[in-house]
This record gives structure tokens, C-alpha cells and sequence, in this order.
């Protein structure tokens, strides 16, 4: 597990994350509790990988799972919305945000990239005003 303030660390799994799940295709996308979303992600050659990002105040962390973890039995709408932009797109790249407080990760139509109007990042950020988690069309 890793907290994002933790800089060492963070670069760590970034880079992880990186090798395992880049390339891969959005399988599904559920809210494990009020604070954290769970994306499965398949890859061809390293099978599926989840991605757990916790926007919990003062425990704000992302890190890989080996198994999926319980779904709340309704999902909350952001999480719907969520599924509904990211399911079947694929993973092109991970990265932290300038000041290094959280990981964004850009999704797109196509493997590729393609257009830059079709693309989405999910943001988990823990940085001012912009604390949380974030679907953005940059």
C-alpha cells in the first residue's frame, strides 16, 4: 500500500503501474466504499491487474490488488458515470500531477490514443481544492 505523500514510495508504484497496466483495456470499474474506486484492467500478456484509489481525508492512496475487491451492492452515480465513460477503453499512460500529490491515468478509444478530444483522465489528487478523485476531458 501506498500513500501518496509518500514520494519515494509513490514513484515506486507509479512505475509499477506503468509495466502492468498500460496497454490494457477497462474490464469494469465498482466503488469498493464511499471513498475508493477499484479499475480492472486486462492486458494481454500480464492478465488483469486492479487498480484500488482511496480519496479518504488523510489516507489517500493507489495501489495494485491481486484480487478484486467486495462491490457496494448499488454503486453511487459517480461511480456509474465513471464505468460508463472508462469500460472498454484502454490505459495510456500514468503519471503524477506537477506537484506529485496523486496519480492521473489517461484512457482512450483506442489503443493508440487516437484523438485527443476522446480521451479521459481519472485523477486522484490530495492538493488544495482540487482534493479527490476526478473524471477529466483534458
Amino acid at each position: 500500500m501506498v500513500r501518496v505523500t509518500d514520494g519515494q514510495e509513490s514513484r515506486e508504484i507509479l512505475v509499477k503501474c506503468r509495466r502492468e497496466l498500460v496497454g490494457g483495456r477497462v474490464e469494469n470499474v465498482h466503488q469498493s466504499d464511499e471513498h475508493s474506486l477499484v479499475v480492472s484492467v486486462y492486458a494481454r500478456s500480464r492478465g488483469k491487474r486492479f487498480l484500488f484509489l482511496c480519496a479518504r481525508p488523510r489516507l489517500t492512496r493507489f495501489h495494485l490488488l491481486s484480487t478484486r475487491p467486495a462491490a457496494l451492492s448499488r454503486p453511487p452515480v459517480f461511480c456509474e458515470v465513471v464505468r460508463k465513460r472508462l469500460k472498454g477503453r484502454f490505459l495510456l499512460g500514468v503519471r503524477a500531477p506537477g506537484n506529485g500529490l496523486g496519480v492521473e491515468l489517461r484512457f482512450a478509444e483506442k489503443p493508440t490514443g487516437g484523438s485527443s478530444r476522446s480521451a479521459l483522465d481519472l485523477a486522484l489528487r490530495l492538493d488544495g481544492a482540487l482534493r479527490g478523485l476526478m473524471l477529466l476531458q483534458p
